[in-house]
């Protein structure tokens, strides 16, 4: 399967995933309110923050290793369980030690009974994300896409019976969310166990000192990416209440929803940059980065026209206060989509530290900013402070990309004349096999 194949194997089964998705949080907005909705946010953000926050880096390990030494993919296979298990059992107990403080601080609002149990999943969670990375590694592109639609597919048919039709609210969210959570950790399970080299219960501390050398580096990326991400929520929930949250929840939703092209192309790009050779990713990472520039830019446009009518339709007139912060991000998720291109192909070339250096630097931007500009404009500050953050971070990876690819600035942000033919290629062929085929009428 070929890069563009798995690329749009990948989108659309995320796609798929989002449909689904986008339809459980519109139940969860509509039947739970704006609180309602903030608390849920809130809920499912812990645990997702803390195995961000703990989880070594061992994902993007398992994609590097699994791309360039696939004789490895045992020990690979065996070290992620052991780990995932060991280790994920360990942080939750480490959240319990510190559970009062974090909860009065930036969860106040959610019931602490129904945040234990959300943070009971870490493990599930980790196993996930380390044998996701084998799977990426190992190029099981289409089984990995099947299993986002399954997933999304139990997430709203349990949301569906525990929210609207039983009507269990809050609780009722979480737990459909638990269910997706374990099927997800058990489907991934067996599609590692159905790879060539089996799981078997011996750790490798060599590999293991080899994963964290390199996964360290990318962790340390991924975490205050991470932080960039969703620390504006936390410090809304911090200087406000749920119901705050539950406004800038939906903006931030829809705003993401335009990362779902340049996240797809970044998670098929990382592995093959990993086995590629540097002057074929030097030819072709640009190629990637303006054509997502090119598709990025439409669709912000048609965000900037219609945001607030999609807002009105799929949530109601309730939630309309998320519309200006909506528009305050867009600027923001433009930058930092086709930054998500760059810094994936520098994470291939296996300089994970210097996205690193650049998420820091940004995520102290993006706090001192959400301090200073939540107190006085709300939810629009904290969409304000995150624009600036990710523009930050989208300027200085492309100087970082520029400088290690030697290529001009033209080519890596401006579509060219060939890319302009290929679409035009690709029109002629949907043309032809949907518009062509199509009985004329007759007289």
């Amino acid at each position: 399967m070929g890069f563009l194949k798995k690329t749009s194997f990948i989108f659309f089964s995320r796609m798929f995933s989002v449909v689904l998705g986008g339809l459980g949080s519109i139940i969860i907005a509509r039947i739970l309110g704006v609180e309602g909705k903030g608390i849920y946010t809130l809920l499912v953000l812990a645990p997702v923050l803390v195995i961000t926050l703990g989880n070594l880096g061992i994902e993007s390990a398992n994609i590097y290793f699994s791309a360039r030494q696939k004789d490895k993919l045992k020990g690979i296979c065996s070290n992620s369980l052991i780990l995932a298990l060991f280790w994920g059992v360990l942080l939750f107990i480490l959240i319990l030690i510190f559970f009062r403080p974090l909860h009065s601080l930036f969860f106040k609002d959610v019931p602490s009974g129904l945040l234990f149990i959300a943070l009971s999943m870490i493990p599930a969670l980790l196993i996930t994300r380390y044998f996701e990375g084998i799977l990426l590694g190992g190029d099981r592109i289409k089984a990995l896409g099947l299993k986002i639609i399954s997933v999304s597919s139990v997430f709203l048919l349990s949301l569906i019976f525990l929210v609207w039709v039983f009507h269990f609210g809050v609780f009722g969210a979480l737990i459909s969310w638990i269910i997706a959570t374990l099927a997800s950790s058990i489907i991934t399970f067996v599609l590692v166990c159905r790879l060539p080299s089996r799981i078997h219960w011996h750790f490798d501390f060599s590999l293991f000192k080899k994963s964290i050398n390199f996964g360290v580096k990318a962790f340390l990326a991924n975490v205050f990416q991470f932080l960039n991400y969703r620390i504006d929520i936390l410090l809304i929930s911090l200087f406000s209440n749920a119901l705050f949250v539950g406004y800038y929840s939906v903006a931030v939703v829809l705003a993401e929803l335009i990362w779902y092209i340049p996240n797809s192309l970044a998670l098929i790009l990382f592995p093959r940059t990993s086995s590629s050779q540097i002057k074929e990713a030097n030819h072709f990472t640009p190629k990637v980065c303006r054509n997502t520039v090119f598709i990025l830019l439409l669709i912000v446009l048609l965000a900037f026209a219609f945001g607030k009518l999609a807002i009105w339709i799929l949530y109601g007139q309730e939630f309309l206060p998320a519309a200006g912060a909506f528009y305050l991000l867009l600027p923001g998720i433009f930058g930092l989509g086709f930054a998500k291109i760059l810094s994936s192909d520098i994470l291939g070339r296996g300089k994970p530290q210097i996205n690193a250096y650049i998420a820091i630097f940004c995520l102290g931007i993006n706090i001192v900013s959400n301090i200073i500009l939540i107190p006085k404009l709300g939810i629009r500050g904290a969409a304000i402070a995150s624009s600036i953050a990710y523009i930050t971070s989208a300027i200085l990876t492309l100087i970082v990309f520029l400088k290690i690819s030697k290529n001009s600035l033209f080519k890596t942000l401006v579509i060219q004349k060939e890319d302009l033919k290929y679409y035009r290629e690709l029109w002629d062929r949907v043309k032809s096999r949907f518009f062509e085929k199509m009985p004329q009428p007759k007289g």
